[in-house]
């Protein structure tokens, strides 16, 4: 069963069409001490949140692909996939 997440507006993110990919800071997107993703499935350890169109109100869900990190293994940014694989998100960790 798919649980409650969290829903960030499509206006917290950076566009680029030529990549289907949106980007954002970290702090952008943790609101009252909130994190920013939340575990997607009860049946499953993925974990990621839903961007809003504020144009058409239309979410899609978007799961933690990838963490990368700097030479000193602290963590510079995720990037998170669409359920259909066609559209990324960046998150920085600011």
């Amino acid at each position: 069963m798919r649980l409650v997440i969290p829903v960030h507006d499509s206006n917290k993110f950076s566009w680029d069409p030529k990549d289907q990919t949106f980007a954002t800071e970290a702090s952008t997107l943790v609101s009252r001490g909130q994190g920013f993703l939340g575990r997607i499935y009860d049946d499953a350890c993925d974990i990621g949140f839903d961007i809003k169109s504020v144009r058409t109100g239309e979410k899609k869900l978007f799961y933690l692909a990838e963490t990368h990190k700097d030479a000193e293994g602290d963590v510079t940014h995720w990037t998170f996939v669409s359920r259909s694989n066609a559209f990324k998100a960046i998150v920085f960790n600011d």
